[in-house]
């Protein structure tokens, strides 16, 4: 923040250095304002042989070529250990200017000393102290010291020169006390400076200083500084200057009133603009963002009018944050760029390095608020334009830390695992023995980061696999020591592959490994133990472990608690700080180490264990929230809940729950990015919290407001998509003028613009991390990179058009849906429908049976273990033609036995399926004997807030309006395209799909049927957006690891990705998806629908066909011929779907094959169709695409007919 004491001590220098060297004031100005560069090289090419004039040029030069290196703009210092070469060239004439200085008069040598030697000896010091730190050992104590003693001289010697400039040499020691946690003594001294100043620009200064040391007690402004950047852990927890700012009040009012008193004494531009610049935090701080945007260009105005070249700097960067705050995405990293590369290369690089760390610095807060990660994300942008240009390496490492965490926190661990495999892809040269301490330590830190991310994921394959990398590299631990788990000693790991496992159905291997965990966990890893135990159910004892673990460390002395070992130097530093820094820092250690035992012991149903913390927890907050300063609000919430419920008192959990879903409802509204919305859907704990909410409720007797919290859980991000389309499809947006002379922009198509380049890029990205992880080689990676950055520069153009447009877009370009009711369900199903909703987790299961009444039946049953892996065993045993009895029974048991009697009166219903259950063929399961598909009509929808959006039924429609299908059917030369090497391999033909496009186009009226060669990407995407009907009947891929980028192939090796998909803007009622793997993706967390079905509901299809694992090319062909004929019959969608399924259930061998035949003679005659190819009856020989079975599996098995599930209306 400019305006600090070393400006003003400079200030006050060049005041008398032109006093005396009046010929030297053109470069000593330009010093003075900034443009450090030029001031040293003018000074240094000054000839002259006046021996006072040739010090003062000596000195300044000096001077100015360090305050380019060092000096930040908030006053503090870049330590000069941190500089090796660019201080020992400041260094390189210091006999030089020590020979000047000795043949200057007296008065103009002591000027130079200070100017050349002890400003730059302070600052250096003061760049060492840990800002407020009692824990800093004997370091603390020692740099104190020597401020003490190079402070004391420099007053002496400004003293000397000018009362004034010593009173200002007294005002920043009192602000180096002050950053030291020294806050009386800082008062004190400016107190007594106040008192003896004649100036009153002097007494308005200490007013200055007064309110930002009341804005700010531990560093100038709290929220707006440029300090240096703390550590921040493994866990991802932020220590440093933001960990202490959190526990000491600010006082903004006495801020406010002690600027407006300087304000009153201070003239000038100069002054007017350090002024409106700190009226910019103190808006910001307030909450009124449009009015620190106001204060911002008034400030940057102010400067530039001054001739201020850093005061400038800051100010831009300032109003580039201030219209953050205020939603104007996305940030101007125009200007930040013209700040690095014009200011840059005048005032140095340490301007630029400090305006750098403010941006992340307030990226990393806002990532704290939780409420603000697209801010928090472009932030890191602004960050990024003004360090790329001055080639600052280490600070770009640190943004793509920060930028990893700022994706995790909102549950991206996708998108942020790319980043940091891009970058440690970046610093491959670390891997080897000779590599730097600076680039180890990199690699180190974001592998650590990168195995952060597989914990947030709980995928303890790549943990292991992170950790292994992590400890083969030995310039990385020489550097960093041993900061992950040794390979083989992660029992964290091998219990979070135990519990993929029992997902996956392999109940033998999760025993096997959780028992292995159990060995490596002992009691001196407590937080292992508890993983372990917890994941074997073992409630009691893991309770045991977590109370114990946090007794020991409450009990720990303060070293202990702060992980660092005792010794006399702590001592003495301790006691030369305030009790109150210290207190502050013990309680904040103690209320984390609270909040730690309190969330455990909820989650392992020990209530009586955890109230006693909660209430430590609330009397120690000091009237704000009690998770204040160290936990998420909706993490709270869902704590608090929980223990209330397990105290039996579920009115308060309620009021808990319901806070912490509005929390959360606020987090997901402020994020436009589907990607990101869907991530922060998908956190662990909103799902958590939705479901103890709905069970809570169901429990207290209240099942349509539980039903409707499940329905508030579940795709919410889809929901929102959906949902804003058919908004804007009922009311289009209006054109709004476009530049002068040309043609009104269409909002509407900015917005599929805007979503079409976002998809080219995801894709661009998924290619590049594929890259990556397979160790491509350099020419690869290079293309990549070029084809993603091309990519990112699409979407950055299409954003920026959309905020042109219109500056508040970012708050309308994705508007969160409104949560629906129950009556609002009950008024959209038809009279012989019921909706059956489900939530399955962590061993429980909640289900809901809606019909056109209200809630007819419910079920809840807890310690259900066993659901997730039945369901995956169910849907393998279906798609390989297995039997599959005892998991289909049990299925059935749990989900659709308790409430069959209510199923039993409705003809059709409606499936929103839950967790390890979604892409589960419901339709398959057995009830009353038969399959569940058999007594009803089937579909799925992935929220039942989607069924208010479906519309009028499509029952009974003319014919004439499914004119103009659009039929694809085995485009020729299909490929996959290896993402690394750009090479394609041959996708075998599919002569059924053939047929069955053939066929379809025939009973459609007035389809366009594209086959073969004319199945290209240009030809599908011209008619895909206008056609009522798209049918497309070839190859499916799915992308497991990236579900969006699953794709359909077409042909000449073309490919229609679901992020493409997702970018279209569709007309058709229904697309069917007719290749294998289409319905496959999903779900994320929150129950959000990945892959190709959420692409096709995204771009407006009221519905979707897909398939839920390989299908059969006979099977499928039989099946969609029959579907449509029972469409164009008058039936609705779903009733068609389900009687082509009974009829081909039916079949048998002989007669599947006889019709088959029947159905290739009759396309074979139509021009368009090769008779050879329609007759073919061979085996496709891609075992996991679209086989043709001609085993002992009859029609009557799931895996011919039950392979195909309606999705939507």
């Amino acid at each position: 923040m400019p305006g600090h004491p070393i400006d003003v001590m400079v200030d006050e220098l060049v005041r008398a250095a032109v006093r005396v060297a009046p010929r030297l004031e053109g470069p000593l100005r330009r010093l003075s304002a900034g443009d450090r560069h030029a001031a040293a090289h003018s000074l240094t090419d000054t000839a002259t042989d006046q021996a006072d004039e040739a010090a003062v040029a000596a000195a300044f030069a000096r001077l100015a070529r360090l305050l380019a290196l060092v000096a930040l703009p908030d006053g503090g210092a870049r330590q000069m250990v941190q500089l090796p070469g660019s201080v020992g060239e400041v260094d390189a004439d210091l006999e030089q200017v020590l020979g000047a200085l000795s043949l200057a008069s007296p008065p103009v040598r002591t000027l130079c000393e200070l100017a050349a030697l002890e400003v730059p000896g302070l600052l250096q010091w003061q760049a060492m102290l840990p800002p407020d730190n009692p824990w800093a050992g004997a370091l603390s104590l020692a740099v104190l010291e020597q401020v003490a003693t190079a402070g004391a001289s420099l007053v002496s010697s400004a003293e000397s020169i000018d009362p004034r400039t010593g009173q200002i040499a007294r005002l920043w020691l009192a602000d180096i006390d002050r950053r030291a946690g020294r806050r009386e003594q800082a008062l004190a001294a400016a107190r007594s400076v106040e008192a003896v100043a004649a100036d009153g620009e002097v007494r308005g200064y200490v007013e200055m200083l007064r309110g930002d040391w009341a804005a700010a007690p531990l560093s100038s402004p709290a929220v707006w500084n440029c300090s240096l950047q703390p550590v921040i852990g493994l866990d991802g927890s932020i220590g440093g200057l933001e960990d202490r700012e959190g526990a000491v009040a600010l006082d903004l009012v006495a801020a406010e009133q002690a600027w407006d008193r300087a304000a009153a004494l201070l003239t000038g531009p100069t002054w007017t603009a350090h002024l409106a610049l700190r009226r910019t935090w103190l808006r910001a701080a307030t909450g009124d963002a449009a009015g620190a945007v106001e204060q911002a260009e008034t400030s940057l105005a102010a400067y530039r009018a001054a001739g201020d070249l850093a005061g400038s700097a800051a100010a831009a960067t300032h109003l580039g944050l201030a219209r953050l705050a205020a939603g104007r995405l996305p940030a101007d990293t125009a200007l930040a760029a013209d700040t690095a590369t014009g200011v840059g290369e005048r005032t140095g690089a340490a301007t630029v390095l400090g305006l750098a760390q403010l941006c992340s610095r307030v990226s990393r807060l806002w990532r704290l608020s939780a409420v603000a990660a697209e801010p928090a994300l472009a932030a890191l942008d602004l960050s990024e334009a003004l360090a790329r240009p001055a080639g600052i390496t280490e600070h770009l490492t640190r943004c793509t830390i920060d930028r990893a965490q700022v994706l995790a926190s909102v549950g991206s661990t996708r998108r942020a695992r790319l980043l940091v495999e891009e970058a440690i892809a970046g610093l491959g040269a670390a891997t080897s023995e000779a590599a730097t301490s600076a680039v180890s330590t990199e690699l180190g830190l974001l592998l650590m980061q990168l195995y952060q991310i597989a914990v947030v994921d709980r995928d303890g394959a790549q943990m292991r696999a992170v950790a292994e990398r992590y400890h083969s590299t030995p310039s990385v631990v020489a550097a960093l020591g041993a900061q992950l788990p040794a390979p083989g000693s992660d029992a964290v790991a091998l219990v979070y592959e135990g519990e993929r496992r029992s997902e996956e159905g392999d109940d033998e291997g999760s025993t096997r490994l959780l028992d292995e965990a159990l060995v490596l966990a002992t009691t001196d890893h407590p937080g292992a133990l508890l993983a372990v135990r917890a994941s074997r159910h073992e409630y009691a004892i893991a309770a045991d472990v977590m109370a114990a673990a946090v007794q020991t460390q409450l009990a720990a002395n303060a070293a202990g608690v702060l992980g660092i070992g005792p010794g006399a130097g702590v001592d003495a530093a301790v006691s030369t700080l305030p009790a109150e820094a210290i207190a502050s820092m013990l309680a904040l250690q103690r209320r984390r180490l609270l909040l730690q035992g309190f969330s455990a012991l909820v989650r392992l149903r020990e209530p009586d264990r955890a109230a006693p913390l909660l209430a430590e927890l609330e009397a120690s907050a000091g009237g704000a929230p009690w998770w204040s300063g160290v936990a998420d609000e909706v993490e709270a919430r869902l704590a608090a809940g929980l223990l209330r419920e397990g105290q039996g008192d579920r009115t308060a959990a309620s009021a808990e729950l319901l806070a912490g879903l509005r929390a959360a409802d606020l987090r997901r509204s402020t994020i436009s990015d589907d990607e990101l919305r869907t991530a922060v859907s998908g956190q662990v704990v909103v799902a958590d919290l939705v479901r103890t909410a709905a069970r809570v409720a169901l429990d207290d007797g209240r099942p349509a407001e539980a039903a409707e919290l499940a329905m508030r859980g579940q795709a919410r991000a889809l929901v929102d998509l959906v949902s804003g389309g058919a908004a804007r499809r009922r009311n289009p947006a209006p054109n709004p003028p476009g530049p002068a002379g040309s043609a009104p922009d269409d909002a509407d198509d900015a917005v599929a613009a805007w979503r079409g380049a976002n998809a080219d890029l995801e894709i661009a990205s998924r290619r590049l991390l594929f890259a990556i992880a397979a160790d491509a080689g350099p020419d690869a990676l290079a293309r990549l990179r070029a084809e993603r950055d091309e990519a990112q520069q699409a979407a950055r153009s299409a954003q920026d058009h959309l905020a042109a447009l219109d500056p508040d877009h970012w708050r309308t370009v994705n508007p969160a849906a409104a949560p629906v009711s129950v009556e609002d369900v009950s008024a959209a199903l038809a009279p012989d429908a019921v909706l059956l909703q489900l939530l399955v987790a962590a061993g429980e299961v909640l289900v809901w049976v809606i019909g056109p009444a209200g809630v007819l039946a419910t079920h809840h049953a807890r310690d259900v273990w066993s659901v997730a892996g039945a369901a995956s065993r169910f849907r393998a045993a279906c798609a390989d033609g297995l039997p599959a009895t005892t998991d289909a029974e049990a299925l059935s048991e749990q989900l659709l036995v308790p409430v069959a009697d209510a199923l039993r009166a409705a003809r059709e219903v409606v499936v929103v399926a839950s967790g390890p259950t979604t892409g589960m063929p419901f339709h398959a399961l057995p009830l009353d004997g038969v399959p569940f598909g058999d007594q009803h009509v089937v579909r799925y929808l992935p929220s039942a807030s989607l069924v208010t959006l479906a519309g009028p039924s499509d029952a009974g429609q003319d014919p004439a309006s499914w004119e103009g299908a659009l039929v694809v059917g085995d485009p020729d030369a299909m490929s996959l395209t290896d993402p690394v090497s750009g090479l394609s391999a041959p996708a075998p033909p599919l002569p059924g799909a053939r047929v069955e496009a053939a066929h379809v186009a025939a009973v459609l009226p007035d389809a366009e049927l594209l086959l073969g060669p004319a199945a290209t990407e240009e030809a599908v995407r011209a008619a895909f957006g206008s056609a009522p009907v798209v049918h497309l009947a070839t190859h499916g891929l799915l992308d497991r690891d990236n579900p969006q980028a699953s794709c359909v192939l077409l042909a000449d090796g073309a490919a229609l990705e679901a992020a493409e998909i997702a970018g279209l803007t569709l007309r058709a009622r229904l697309v069917v998806l007719s290749a294998c793997h289409s319905g496959e993706g999903g779900p994320a967390g929150g129950d959000e629908l990945l892959g190709l079905a959420r692409g096709v509901l995204s771009a407006g299809a009221r519905a979707v066909v897909v398939t839920l694992w390989a299908v059969d090319d006979r099977s499928s062909a039989l099946l969609m011929g029959r579907f449509y004929e029972r469409l164009l019959a008058g039936a609705d969608t779903a009733t068609a779907l389900h009687e082509a399924q009974q009829w081909l259930r039916g079949l048998s061998s002989d007669a599947a094959r006889t019709a088959y035949g029947r159905l290739s003679e009759e396309v074979s005659t139509r021009p368009d169709v090769d008779a050879a190819a329609a007759t073919d009856r061979r085996v496709s020989p891609v075992g996991t695409s679209r086989d043709v079975v001609h085993g002992p599996v009859g029609y009557a098995h799931p895996r011919h007919w039950a392979a195909f599930a309606l999705v939507g209306g």
